[in-house]
């Protein structure tokens, strides 16, 4: 189970639900309509996406609607996302901006009047059974990841620096062992040196010996494979919104097994 603070992972969701609102206040009617990476999904639905699943964490039930056949939906939770779209689909975009903004308001004070021990419980979370403050931090990387979604969608820069970027970050360097060894079959005495450029950078380190696993360094050992490349591609990557082959990668050492941990970096429901 992960050991989520609960201070800087509350702080990190209230700084992503305030940007998400900031930058969804500036949006026009062509905007709220534009298509985004995501499949299916427009600005307009993205935000209907988030506005649903705080819904649903504050105990309100998925809507009783007909999705219909979805080519993108392929799983239960691609259902329940779909579900909460379409029973906001045509929502007028001012309606659908105050109702983010209300959820999100009740949401903060739920977390804020939330014990200790809730925090830490076990709970059903995207990425398996874990605690409830995963679940917390699963949502900071969400919200995080669909503001740059329409960010992107909109012509608009993306943001790489701040409290939920750097919660987003945490949570996805929590994930990568598992996309490095198990999706991107990184041999046993791998050590992968993850270079992420921009504002904020970062340098994720992982090792094979028998599991993939994060480490702090190599203990003075060269990394066997090094990939660099920007925040941004590396987002897009990992949500699958770009082919590998048009995200720009530099990848040294052992190249074989660096591009394929690249070709499958897309982990993302």
């Amino acid at each position: 189970m992960a050991n989520v603070d609960r201070t800087t992972t509350t702080r990190a969701l209230e700084d992503a639900w305030t940007s998400l609102l900031a930058i969804t206040a500036e949006l026009d009617e062509e905007d709220w309509s534009t298509p985004t990476a995501c499949p299916g999904w427009t600005v307009a639905d993205v935000v209907a996406h988030v506005i649903g699943t705080e819904h649903m964490l504050a105990g309100e039930q998925v809507p009783d609607v007909e999705i219909g056949e979805v080519p993108h939906v392929r799983n239960a939770i691609g259902e329940f996302n779909e579900r909460w779209i379409v029973s906001l689909r045509g929502t007028p975009p001012a309606e659908l901006w105050e109702e983010l903004e209300s959820v999100v308001g009740s949401r903060l004070a739920l977390l804020g009047a939330m014990e200790d021990h809730e925090w830490d419980a076990e709970a059903w979370t995207p990425a398996g059974p874990d605690t409830y403050g995963r679940f917390m931090r699963i949502r900071v990387f969400d919200t995080w990841m669909h503001e740059q979604d329409i960010r992107h969608a909109t012509g608009r820069p993306e943001t790489c620096t701040g409290a939920a970027f750097e919660a987003s970050l945490d949570e996805i360097a929590s994930v990568m062992p598992y996309v490095v060894g198990k999706l991107g079959g990184a041999p046993d005495g791998t050590r992968l040196e993850l270079r992420l450029e921009g504002p904020s950078p970062r340098t994720i380190a992982i090792v094979v010996d028998g599991r993939a696993r994060l480490v702090e360094d190599f203990d003075g050992a060269e990394p066997t494979v090094t990939i660099q490349l920007s925040v941004a591609d590396f987002r897009r990557l990992i949500g699958s919104r770009v082919d590998p082959s048009e995200a720009k990668v530099t990848v040294t050492g052992d190249v074989a097994v660096g591009e394929e941990i690249v070709a499958n970096l897309g982990y993302v429901i």
